[in-house]
């Protein structure tokens, strides 16, 4: 009696329905030490196990390593279109869910435009990324095979794929952009970090005196501003008097915003004493900007100085007794660098500080630049 109940029961156990199969081979039960594989089948294999859960565990474990293996070799094809990368596996129960560090490798199936997408098994496009910026133009070719690794910490958290050295990245040269007028910039698809320069305006010089009649300090030069980052327009350069005191405008300097680097622009110079005739002295020199020198010292109406945010030059003296103006400061320099830049920017260009408009006109400064070197 008791062998017959023995033997019923061994069947019931034989005769059991199977267990359901594993996770993916990134299930957290799975470990990388042997002996340490004893969860319940089918996730592990437990001392003791009957012999219906042998074969759900061995299935599952060479389930879990095909899965594996199709993803780190570039078997399928990708769908999708206009940069966005599509990968569908073969069994699409898996993957359940991105996991730090997981490869997946495909063939392409169309170019890249530049900021693509790829998107596993329906789980969410994910910015790809080549050395940390966004992928460019052609960085993956059509019929390509690439792989790209999965970051959780890529874009700002929201998770990306990084490519994996060996993926080409395309020769596509720097491109420039000189904004001189306008107030929005476009990013060119596919350019993966923006370098920029730029100046605020130069200060206007300012006018001599002349016959009684004190000159007039120029006026400043405009602010140069991209997105929140400005750079300050020099100052203008002070009127001549019969008393001396004929400053030349101050440099620009201590704009706002987050850049990688800034410099001071050139101070104008100061008005000179006509001790001689009614044009014994030239109104003070322009002080320079980075990208533009500041114009020499002048009488007046003479033209604008040469590049950009240079200083306008004082005008000259009309009467002996009297100091000529004084030269406008020089824009600020700033330098910045963009990785991963957004699709628009806003901007404003510094116009150039007016000469001082008595007796002898003093001479303006010239606008602001900004120059945008862009890097795919």
């Amino acid at each position: 009696m008791l062998k017959f109940v023995a033997r019923g029961l061994l069947a019931v156990l034989l005769l059991a329905a199977p267990v359901a199969y594993a996770d993916d081979i990134s299930n957290g039960s799975w470990s990388t030490t042997d002996g340490s594989n004893t969860a319940a089948p089918p996730n592990g294999w437990p001392a003791g196990m009957f012999p219906n859960q042998v074969e759900p565990s061995a299935r599952a474990g060479m389930g879990g390593t095909k899965r594996w293996w199709e993803r780190a070799n570039a078997g399928i094809s990708t769908t999708g279109s206009a940069g966005a990368y599509v990968l569908t596996p073969t069994n699409t129960s898996y993957p359940t869910a991105y996991t730090q560090g997981e490869i997946y490798c495909a063939k392409s199936n169309f170019t890249s435009v530049g900021n693509d997408t790829l998107n596993v098994n329906g789980l969410g496009a994910k910015a790809l990324y080549n050395n940390l910026a966004r992928i460019g133009a052609g960085s993956i070719q059509s019929g390509q095979q690439f792989c790209g690794a999965y970051d959780g910490a890529l874009n700002s958290g929201a998770g990306g794929f990084q490519l994996l050295s060996g993926v080409p990245i395309a020769n596509t040269l720097p491109t420039r952009q000189v904004l001189t007028s306008g107030s929005t910039y476009s990013t060119p698809a596919g350019a993966r970090q923006l370098r920029i320069k730029m100046v605020g305006a130069g200060g206007g010089g300012g006018s001599g005196g002349s016959n009684g009649i004190e000159g007039v300090t120029g006026s400043n030069g405009g602010n140069t501003s991209f997105n929140s980052i400005v750079a300050v327009g020099g100052r203008g350069g002070s009127g001549g008097t019969d008393t001396g005191n004929v400053f030349g405008g101050a440099g620009g300097t201590g704009g706002s915003g987050s850049a990688s680097f800034r410099s001071t622009g050139g101070g104008g110079i100061g008005g000179a004493l006509g001790a001689v005739s009614s044009l014994g002295a030239t109104g003070g020199a322009g002080g320079s900007s980075a990208l533009g020198g500041g114009a020499n010292g002048a009488n007046s109406g003479s033209s604008n100085p040469p590049g950009y945010g240079g200083g306008g030059s004082g005008a000259d003296v009309g009467n002996q007794g009297y100091y000529s103006g004084a030269g406008g400061g020089g824009g600020e320099y700033v330098e910045i660098i963009i990785n991963a830049p957004s699709t628009t920017y806003s901007y404003s260009i510094g116009s150039g500080g007016a000469g001082g408009n008595s007796a002898r006109i003093g001479n303006p400064g010239t606008q602001g630049v900004i120059i945008v070197d862009e890097l795919y």
